[in-house]
Parts: C-alpha cells; structure tokens; sequence
C-alpha cells in the first residue's frame, strides 16, 4: 500500500503545484479600462457578413468580415463603412409597396450615419463576433493584460435569462470597445476564440 500512498501524495502536489502556477497567472493580468463603441447595429448588419461570408462576397462583391479584429488606424477603420445599408432608390415616395417604401426610407437615413469619431493616436478598436441564443440578454466585457507575455486577454461573456424557455433568432453583438493604443509587439487573444468560418 505504500506505493498506492506515494502515487497519492505526488498527485496531491502535482494538482497544488498547478493551482499555484493559475494564481500566479491570474496575479499577473492587470484590468484595463475600456470604452464601448455604438456602432448602429441595424444600418451596419455585421452579422451578415460574419454569419455568411462566401454568400455575400459574392452576392456584392463586399469583403467578408471577421470574427474578431483589431483596428489601429483610421483607414482601416473607414472600411467598416463597406458594410453600411444603402439606399437603392433616390426617392421613396415613388415605391408602390408600403413595405419596400418603408425600408426604402430607413435605408436613406441610413445613408447620414458616419462612424462615430476614434482618435487612433491614442486608442485601438477591439471587436468580437459573438452569438446567444434567444435567452441572451446581453454580452459581459471583460478585457486584462499580462505585461510579462506582452498580450491582452478580451473575453466576452453570454448573460442570459435563467429559465427561459423561446423561439427565434438569439442575440449578437460584434461588441466593439475602444481601449488605451495597444503597443505593437502585444498580441491581442479573444474568448471565446473564433468559430470555423460558416459555410454557404
């Protein structure tokens, strides 16, 4: 039984051993302040592009978007403008269904949004694709940095209702924040990581 004891006991610190290495891990990461970015989410359908890519490149000829991105600079940033609803007709009135008139409207106030302003000299843009199911009620941000690795951690939480039993499309959110100018040689990791790109 000696040998069973041993086995135990080297487990037992084996286990310890780790848990102290987590904490450790966990006392390195530093909280970071950031600040959300509302980008209209009904004139920038996002999750389109996200959520099926090949369709719509080749359906517009628009670039697919990514899961997640960092964005450093001002032109590129300028390019999320690719995915902004557009109105096809120059006067609404002129449509017959109140339907397609209606959305005919909403496409040409659309059309006045900008992005709002960033100034990349001092900030980064973050942004993650993530899904809920149709109890999600909304998204916890949670992002750290690890100064002895150079990379900051941006985790995204579902929060959803407990319980609850329904139908229909769930929640997303390409839950965009800006943070303090994140230096080059950081590398950004995202959680959850990036699904496998969704098929037609």
């Amino acid at each position: 039984m000696r040998w069973f004891k041993v086995t135990v006991l080297i487990a037992i610190v084996s286990v310890a051993s780790n848990m102290m290495g987590w904490a450790d891990d966990e006392a390195q990461l530093e909280h970071v302040p950031f600040e959300e970015v509302a980008i209209h989410p009904d004139c920038f359908p996002f999750d389109w592009y996200v959520r099926w890519p090949g369709r719509y490149h080749e359906t517009t000829g628009l670039p697919s978007l990514p899961e997640e991105l960092i964005i450093q600079s001002d032109p590129d940033y300028q390019r999320l403008l690719a995915f902004k609803r557009e109105a096809e007709e120059s006067n609404c009135e002129d449509i017959e269904s109140d339907v397609y008139r209606s959305a005919c409207s909403y496409d040409q106030q659309c059309d006045q949004l900008t992005l709002p302003p960033i100034d990349f000299s001092q900030k980064t843009l973050l942004g993650k694709a993530v899904y809920g199911s149709c109890a999600a009620r909304g998204f916890k941000k949670t992002l750290t940095r690890d100064s002895q690795r150079k990379t900051y951690r941006y985790r995204i939480e579902v929060e959803s209702l407990p319980f609850a039993v329904c139908n229909g499309p769930g929640l997303f959110s390409m839950n965009w924040v800006t943070v303090p100018k994140i230096p080059p040689d950081y590398t950004v990791r995202f959680e959850p990581p990036a699904q496998e790109r969704r098929s037609q």
